[in-house]
C-alpha cells in the first residue's frame, strides 16, 4: 500500500505492508522526490540511505478469547471499569475524516496538548499527512468518550489484512489523579475495543506502532506490553530520489 504525502517542499511515497530485499526491487508508483518503507523486514543500506531499526509488539487477532488471556489482570479491571462508568468507543472511517473538521480539530488539540505537557519531542499533529491518508482510504481514528466529551483518540493505517497504531493521545495530563486515572482506563478500554473492530473487520494482525525498548521499557512501553503481543524487529527506511 502505498500513500504520496507533500510537505513543504518534498513530495514523500509512503509504503506500508510491503517488504524488499534490496532498493533496486523498488519502483515508485508516483512522481516523488523520495519513497519512506514502514516496517521492512531486513535494513536497506545503500548509500544516502536512512535505515532506522524499530522495536515494536504485534497481536494476533485470531482469537478473542486467547487476547483476553494475554491482557494483564489490572488492565483488564480497567477495561471493565471504564464500561462501568460509561465510557464511550467510537470510530471514524476515512469518508468522516476527510469531512469533519471539528473531529480533525479535536484530534490534534489533544495530540499537541499532550506532547508539549510531556516534553517529548514529537513533530506537531500534520493534517496534510492524515488527509493524504484520509483520501487514499486507508486511515481510521478511534476515540474514547464520557458525556460526549474526549478522553483519547488513536489513529490506525490500516491494509487488507495489518493494521499500525499511527498517533495515539490523550487528555489528562493537568487533571487531577482521580480523573487521570479514569482516563488511562478509558485509554485501555479504548485499545481493546480497537483490537475487536479490527478483529471483525477482517484485520489479522494488529501493529502496536513501536516500543522504545524490550529489555529497559518507559510507561509507554509498559502500557503496551499489558496487553501481551509478540516482540517483532523490523526496519524503518528513507530513500531520497
Amino acid at each position: 500500500m502505498r500513500v504520496v504525502v507533500k510537505g513543504r517542499m518534498f513530495q514523500w511515497e509512503h509504503t506500508w505492508f510491503e517488504q524488499f530485499c534490496s532498493i533496486g526491487e523498488i519502483e515508485p508508483q508516483q512522481k516523488s522526490d523520495g519513497l519512506i518503507i514502514h516496517g521492512n523486514c531486513i535494513p536497506l543500506r545503500e548509500a544516502g540511505v536512512v535505515c532506522e531499526k524499530q522495536q515494536t509488539l504485534v497481536s494476533d487477532l485470531s482469537s478473542e478469547e486467547e487476547l483476553w488471556k494475554g491482557i494483564s489482570g489490572t488492565c483488564r479491571n480497567n477495561i471493565r471499569h471504564a464500561g462501568k462508568v460509561g465510557v464511550e468507543c467510537k470510530y471514524f472511517m476515512p469518508d468522516i475524516i476527510l469531512s469533519d473538521s471539528k473531529l480533525r480539530l479535536q484530534f490534534s488539540m489533544l495530540y499537541n496538548k499532550m506532547y508539549a505537557e510531556k516534553g517529548m519531542k514529537v513533530a506537531p499533529w500534520n493534517e496534510k499527512e492524515v488527509l493524504s491518508y484520509a483520501r487514499a482510504g486507508c486511515i481510521l481514528f478511534s476515540g474514547a468518550f464520557l458525556m460526549g466529551e474526549p478522553l483519547v483518540f488513536h489513529s490506525y493505517i490500516f491494509g487488507e489484512k495489518r493494521c499500525r497504531l499511527f498517533q495515539s493521545c490523550s487528555s489528562f495530563r493537568d487533571e487531577e489523579r482521580e480523573y487521570r486515572n479514569l482516563v488511562g482506563s478509558a485509554n485501555k478500554k479504548l485499545h481493546w475495543e480497537d483490537l475487536m473492530f479490527f478483529r471483525e473487520s477482517g484485520i489479522l494482525q494488529f501493529d502496536w506502532g513501536g516500543i522504545s525498548s524490550l529489555s529497559n521499557p518507559n510507561g509507554i512501553d509498559s502500557f503496551k506490553m499489558s496487553f501481551g503481543g509478540e516482540a517483532v524487529q523490523y526496519y524503518n527506511i528513507k530513500i531520497p530520489i
